[in-house]
């Protein structure tokens, strides 16, 4: 463990966080971290039931021992076999099982001004790490976590690259903020790559056109790309809507966009 991993160990409040905050995606020994650029997976469904009880000895953190979505650790896996360190907190870690007693998901007592206090303290805490490259931190997610990504981008300077897979209920704020992340698109400082699926409805065709005209009215340099065929979640290999073709494509365009904005790696 690294100085930082050391301190937060020696916290049981702070270990607690601490595990909750970088849930998954360290696959790499502290040894082939340094300096390396940060990407966070802000993947939704990253409540864990089970988390081991320490770190590795050679590992940044704790893995998620169970996932809701296997996907979500799959991609956070993918990102840091590209050499990133890849962290996702989780998002729940305030909805008790009272809160969903009713029958209601978790997802409906999420708050926007939560969700901000997260990405917050997740960057924070990358940006504390001896061994990561604070300077370059991007972020993805899917689904909701594509608005968390949209979200993030319009709160949180350090962002230097946000990419949206499917992320709806943009123009939609959530819990008691007043403002949805679409009427904070004035924020953003990084360039935004957006996945859409030509059969989603949320985000639909028309969601795109309005976040494409917020970006291009201030001046927000986009990529934004249609998968003919696809629908929402189409990079879910575990569900019926996967589509290959659409994930395999966007994916690599995912990969090419953090290259070039979080690595500084030429275009071409």
């Amino acid at each position: 463990m690294g100085p930082n991993d050391k301190a937060l160990a020696e916290s049981e409040p702070a270990r607690a966080w601490y595990r909750r905050i970088v849930g998954i995606g360290f696959p790499l020994i502290n040894e082939m971290l340094e300096g390396l650029p940060v990407i966070w997976g802000g993947a939704h469904h990253c409540s864990w039931q089970e988390v081991l009880e320490e770190p590795g000895d050679n590992m940044l953190s704790a893995r998620m021992a169970h996932l809701q979505e296997p996907v979500d650790l799959a991609m956070a896996d993918r990102l840091a076999a590209e050499g990133y360190v890849a962290a996702a907190p989780d998002l729940y870690h305030r909805i008790t099982d009272n809160m969903v007693a009713d029958g209601s998901k978790k997802f409906h007592h999420l708050n926007d001004s939560d969700m901000v206090d997260d990405i917050n303290a997740t960057v924070g805490f990358l940006q504390s790490c001896p061994f990561v490259n604070g300077l370059g931190i991007g972020i993805t997610g899917f689904s909701l976590g594509g608005r968390v990504a949209w979200l993030a981008a319009c709160t949180n300077s350090h962002i230097k690259a946000a990419v949206s897979y499917y992320g709806g209920n943009i123009m939609v704020p959530m819990g008691k903020t007043a403002q949805p992340p679409s009427e904070l698109t004035v924020g953003i400082k990084c360039q935004i790559l957006f996945h859409f699926g030509e059969i989603d409805k949320n985000p639909s065709q028309a969601d795109m056109r309005n976040l494409d005209n917020e970006l291009t009215r201030f001046g927000i340099a986009h990529q934004f790309y249609i998968y003919p065929e696809a629908d929402h979640a189409f990079m879910d290999y575990t569900g019926s809507r996967y589509h290959k073709d659409a994930s395999d494509i966007s994916w690599l365009r995912t990969l090419e966009f953090f290259a070039q904005q979080v690595k500084g790696a030429p275009v071409g």
